[in-house]
């Protein structure tokens, strides 16, 4: 099975500069909808690299983007494991409780 290409704008492939970076800072740090995927920024990142040096920035940017996107998923994981922590730390500690009760108990 063949993987379906991205779409890559076309600023992206044949912009000047000021265009890319125009297109990047919209399509990247205004927050709107919809958000790339973080497939198709890895894409660009690939085509700007390929640009040459003018769009090393732009191609910077977008990895500084996708390591943004990947520390923001990485912490949504422990954050959604610390309730767990805490109730199996719970658990355990009315265990042990109960545990103590029942052996002092005359």
């Amino acid at each position: 099975m063949v993987a379906s290409r991205i779409d890559v704008p076309a600023i992206i492939i044949s912009g000047t500069p000021a265009e890319a970076d125009r297109f990047l800072v919209a399509a990247l740090w205004t927050g709107e909808e919809p958000v790339p995927t973080i497939s198709a920024v890895t894409e660009w990142t690939n085509i700007l690299h390929m640009r040459g040096d003018d769009f090393a920035s732009h191609a910077s940017a977008c990895l500084y983007w996708l390591f943004e996107q990947k520390a923001t998923q990485a912490g949504r994981l422990l954050r959604a494991r610390i309730p767990r922590r805490s109730a199996v730390k719970a658990k355990t500690q009315a265990i042990n409780q109960l545990r103590a009760l029942l052996v002092s108990a005359p």
